[in-house]
């Protein structure tokens, strides 16, 4: 799985705040699933991008994490293009 590393701008806050501790402690990585979750897109959809190298991600010792800030300079992208069309 390819997984650049791309430097975006911030978009909501709402990504990567663990509402499980009472929103105490933000995530700075989040699991496939998670992002499709926040995002609101399905699990294999997020896998696909992540193949392709559309979305950002990081490799752990086997495990694929999208870093939040990422994933919001991501989404801000996306948006402004979505604008400007």
């Amino acid at each position: 799985m390819h997984c650049p590393i791309l430097h975006m701008t911030r978009v909501s806050d709402t990504v990567g705040k663990d509402n499980t501790r009472g929103g105490q402690m933000d995530k700075l990585m989040l699991r496939p699933a998670e992002t499709a979750q926040a995002i609101g897109i399905s699990r294999s959809k997020v896998y696909q991008l992540l193949a392709n190298g559309r979305l950002p991600c990081v490799r752990i010792d086997g495990s694929v994490r999208v870093p939040v800030d990422q994933l919001r300079r991501w989404i801000n992208r996306k948006t402004e293009a979505g604008a400007s069309t």
